[in-house]
């Protein structure tokens, strides 16, 4: 029951971090895997992956070779998180207050979609991001 036990962790730090020890590492050896998988059979792939706290732990470091921040202002946050779950605001915010602020994460980026417009917009910024890496991915194997 995830949004119990979201109540549970997200009001107490030290039980947050305790279900992140648990789930994290098998987390990451099936992302591990998974980006693996996508090298070996397709070598010259773009590979995305939405990680949500890439930057929190620090996996941007190691596991990517740019970081794409997509952010939202806190009211949009708010309102789209209680509508995809069903979280009363109070519960909203503490997920997205658990995580580290907007501004720093955008520190780390490589790359900024800003995801405060509407669906139409931000798929044009994405194709056009896309489009972007593609041609990175492009110029690194012809290298």
């Amino acid at each position: 029951d995830r949004q119990t036990l979201g109540g549970i962790v997200f009001s107490d730090k030290k039980k947050l971090e305790k279900l992140n020890s648990l789930t994290h590492p098998a987390i990451r050896k099936e992302m591990e895997r998974l980006i693996r998988l996508a090298k070996k059979t397709r070598p010259r792939a773009v590979i995305i992956a939405a990680v949500p706290l890439l930057i929190e732990n620090k996996l941007h470091e190691k596991w990517v070779d740019k970081t794409i921040v997509v952010y939202a202002n806190k009211k949009n946050q708010t309102i789209r998180l209680m509508k995809k779950t069903g979280l009363a605001k109070k519960d909203a915010l503490l997920r997205i207050n658990s995580q580290i602020p907007t501004r720093e994460k955008r520190k780390f980026a490589d790359f900024i979609l800003n995801n405060n417009g509407d669906k139409k917009t931000t798929i044009a910024q994405t194709r056009k991001l896309y489009a972007t890496l593609k041609g990175l991915s492009e110029k690194i194997n012809k290298g």
